[in-house]
Formats: C-alpha cells, sequence, structure tokens
C-alpha cells in the first residue's frame, strides 16, 4: 500500500530540527539532517526554511519539486494545495507559526521542544518582603494575597503538590513538556542556603523540564543571580520580575516598595547570564495616561529581556485597591481602549521578546472590576483583530 503524500516543511533553527505539516509540528528528531541543511531554500532571520514533500512514516523526503516528489515517492495524490506552503513564505511575522502578529510563546515552546509547554503553578513556602513587615506589612494595593491558582490541591510538601497539579494539565495537554512554576509571592525572598535545599529536588528531578521562579528586583542579589545562573547547565532557568511600571510615581502610589532604578540594576546583573528573564507590566493604573503606559512598553522593549507579560489591572474584592475603587469610582480601562493600547505597545517591543501574556486571568468570585476581563479569548481576539486593522506587527516601530 502507497504511502501518502503530504505537502510541509523543515524548520531549522538554532540546530533544532522540526517537521511541520499543515502549520503544525508533528517531529522534533528527524532523521536526514545534512539533507535539509544543504537544501534549505528560505532563510528568515538566522531560521532556514525547507519546503518538501514526505510519507506518512517522516522518513521519506523529497524537494518541493512536484517530479522529483513523483519520482521519489511514486505517489499521485496531492492532498495540500502547494499554494498554502508558499503562501506560509510570505507571512512577514516571521516569529510565528499560526500568523498572529507576535511572537506568541507557543511558537517558542514548539520551535524549542515541538510541543507545548506547560508550566504547573506551585505554592512555595515564600513571603513577600512587601506584605511580612520588611519593607510594608499592607502589600501592593491591587494584590489578593499571592496568585494561587489551585487554592484546593496545596499540599505541603511540593513535589506531591506538583504531581497533583500537573494531572490536571495532562488531561488538556496530554503531550506536553513540563515546568515547575514558582508562582505565589516571592520566592526567592530569603537567604540563598533556603533556596539551594527548597529547589533542588525540581533542578534533580528528569521529568521536570524547566524552572519559572516568580519574584520581585528587591529580592534578588549578584549571589542569588550567580546561583541560578549556574543552574542553566542543567535546565532552563525562567526569572519572572514584576516591573508593572517604570513610572516611579505609579510604583509609589501602587506601594510596590521598589523604583524602577532598583529593577534596572537588578536587569544589568542579569544581562550577561543565560537566565531568562519575563518582566511584567499592569496597564491602566488609575492616575496613568495612556502615553505612560505607552512609554513603559518602549522603555522595557528595549531591555535585554527575553519575555514579557501584560496585565490589566483588575480591582480585587478585599484589597487596598478595593476599598480606594468604592469609595472613588476611579475610570478603569474599557476593553476596546485596553486592546487599542496592547496592540500599540507590542509594536514598540523588540520582535525576538516573547509575548506570554496578553491579559491577566481573576476568579470571578474575586473580581471586582472590569469585568470584561473574564472574557480573555474575547479580549485576545480584540487585540488580533486591532492589529489587523491598523497594520501592527511587534517591531513594526521598534
Amino acid at each position: 500500500m502507497e504511502n501518502t503524500l503530504y505537502i510541509g516543511y523543515v524548520i531549522i533553527d538554532n540546530k533544532h530540527y522540526y517537521l511541520v505539516k499543515n502549520h503544525t509540528i508533528i517531529l522534533s528528531k528527524i532523521s536526514n539532517k545534512s539533507f535539509f541543511i544543504d537544501n534549505c531554500s528560505y532563510l528568515y532571520d538566522n531560521i532556514n526554511y525547507c519546503p518538501l514533500y514526505f510519507t506518512d512514516n517522516y522518513q521519506d523526503y523529497a524537494l518541493l519539486n512536484y517530479q522529483q516528489a513523483m519520482n521519489s515517492i511514486k505517489e499521485k495524490e496531492i492532498l495540500f494545495n502547494i499554494d498554502k506552503l508558499l503562501n506560509r513564505f510570505n507571512n512577514p511575522f516571521l516569529k510565528s507559526l499560526d500568523n498572529k502578529r507576535y511572537y506568541t510563546f507557543d511558537c517558542y515552546s514548539k520551535r524549542t521542544y515541538g510541543k507545548k509547554i506547560a508550566k504547573i503553578p506551585l505554592d512555595g513556602p515564600f513571603n513577600c518582603p512587601n506584605r511580612d513587615g520588611t519593607i510594608s506589612n499592607q502589600g501592593c494595593l491591587f494584590c489578593y494575597g499571592g496568585s494561587n491558582a489551585f487554592p484546593d490541591i496545596s499540599s505541603k510538601d511540593l513535589l506531591e503538590q506538583y504531581q497533583q497539579r500537573k494531572q490536571i494539565f495532562i488531561k488538556k495537554w496530554p503531550n506536553t513538556v513540563f515546568y515547575a512554576y514558582f508562582q505565589s509571592y516571592s520566592n526567592t525572598h530569603n537567604d540563598i542556603s533556603f533556596l539551594k535545599k527548597f529547589y533542588q529536588p525540581f533542578i534533580d528531578s528528569k521529568e521536570i523540564s524547566g524552572i519559572v521562579i516568580a519574584t520581585r528586583p528587591d529580592c534578588l542579589d549578584l549571589e542569588k543571580i550567580t546561583w541560578l545562573n549556574s543552574l542553566t547547565s542543567i535546565k532552563p532557568i525562567w526569572l519572572e520580575l514584576g516591573l508593572q511600571s517604570i513610572h516611579d510615581q505609579t510604583l509609589s502610589e501602587m506601594n510596590r516598595g521598589h523604583n524602577y532604578a532598583d529593577f534596572l540594576k537588578i536587569i544589568d546583573l542579569l544581562k550577561n547570564t543565560k537566565i531568562f528573564v519575563s518582566v511584567h507590566l499592569i496597564n491602566g493604573w488609575y492616575t496613568e495616561t495612556t502615553d505612560m503606559m505607552l512609554e513603559s512598553a518602549k522603555e522595557v522593549g528595549h531591555l535585554p529581556i527575553e519575555a514579557i507579560k501584560f496585565h490589566m489591572l483588575h480591582v480585587c474584592k478585599h484589597t487596598p485597591l478595593a476599598s480606594i475603587y468604592q469609595k472613588e469610582c476611579f475610570p478603569l480601562l474599557s476593553q476596546e481602549e485596553y486592546t487599542s493600547l496592547i496592540a500599540k505597545q507590542l509594536t514598540y517591543l523588540n520582535p525576538n521578546i516573547i509575548i506570554e501574556r496578553l491579559t491577566g486571568d481573576s476568579l470571578k468570585n474575586v473580581l471586582l472590576a472590569p469585568d470584561w476581563t473574564l472574557k480573555k479569548v474575547n479580549v485576545i481576539n480584540d487585540i488580533d483583530k486591532q492589529m489587523v486593522k491598523n497594520n501592527y506587527w511587534q517591531g513594526k516601530n521598534y
């Protein structure tokens, strides 16, 4: 029985080899690598694309030449129109596998591993210097008290907690690479001996492919960064740094407990390491103008970082910000204002920065306002529409 013949292509990206069919990576370890290196006919931003025909067993290849394919594979039926493949190479959004106009984390995941990365959120034994009295007891005005995604699955044994929560993700994404994600509070807020003892089981675990650590710039120093950088020889280490705004007045109003200069000092220490750095920005702080929010994106978009997360300001119940909101009823961005703002902010970012998030999540029973943020898919779709409407793409104004 003859094999079915498909049109696809191979991506060669930093010595990774991926076989792609219908815009989906289906094989990350392919044979005959030299064939693809020798015959790559497209080169975009140091990424090579080799168009080809292949069969169901993924071992019989031929270059994108119909007669050669017919002679090599002896198959008469072509299932995919060649134009679909060629249109992919006319796509100007080079950091995209699905025509998104920005560099998605999904794209990064599939180019790195050939599959999705699932971050398993964990609640470690950490606090925050802005809550435990080190800096303040009040915390940031918007903070609901950490980021616990699964309050009912919070075993004190962190590896057990990881396994429990991983099962939820496996049901949704069975073919997945797993990262341990230390999300709640400031996960470097302790001395280095404690950090080494705490993180070592996750470094040693063979099934955990990477570690993501959420923290604050004032919870890092040269000693901690040097140690974390040493771990990158074992597996990827990501640091998520809460910045929220480059404007010191805003940071003071938020009661962040640090200024922008404090953040830049840590970025300077991190810039020559192999640690992946992701920065959080909040849009919609009630005293900031649109220009101020755009300025934050412009500034952060030129920093030596790997990724960014955007959040809409959430007013959550039982927070200091909720008390202010209930008294003053200050204006919040509408969905249209937010999506328009995000679309424009993306144009100022380095096109190599991974966009990990475009809008945040909040539990319905916790969120006071704005309620439009509960429909996350709608928000993301509107951002995509804004980018098409205005002919925007990430890095257009970089």
